[in-house]
C-alpha cells in the first residue's frame, strides 16, 4: 500500500472512530471497555507535535470526543490543545475552520 493511501486511510479512520464513539456512547454503557480501548487507541495515534494527523478539523473532533468522555484532563488532551492553539488564525482560515 502506498504511503499516501495509508495516510489517507488513517485520517479517515481516526475521524470515523471519533464519530462512532460519540454516536454510540449512550448504547455502550455495557461496553465501557470498548470505549476506553478506542480512546486509548486514539491517544496512541497522537504525533509528537500534539496532532493526530496534522488536520485541524480531525484534531478538533478528537478533542471533542476526549472531552465528552472525561479525558480532558490528560497529557494527550493538553498536548492536542497546545498543538491546536499553535495553528495561526490565518492557517485556520485557509483550512476553513474559522470564517
Amino acid at each position: 500500500m502506498e504511503y499516501k493511501t495509508l495516510r489517507c486511510a488513517t485520517k479517515n479512520f481516526l475521524t470515523a472512530m471519533g464519530v462512532f464513539i460519540c454516536v454510540h456512547a449512550g448504547s455502550l454503557s455495557a461496553g465501557a471497555v470498548e470505549v476506553s480501548g478506542g480512546l486509548d487507541w486514539i491517544v496512541s495515534q497522537q504525533r509528537a507535535d500534539g496532532s493526530w494527523n496534522g488536520r485541524v478539523r480531525d484534531g478538533i473532533e478528537i478533542l471533542k470526543v476526549m472531552r465528552h468522555f472525561g479525558r480532558d484532563n490528560t497529557a494527550s488532551f493538553n498536548s492536542g490543545v497546545r498543538w491546536l492553539n499553535g495553528i495561526s488564525a490565518d492557517k485556520q482560515k485557509r483550512k476553513g475552520v474559522i470564517p
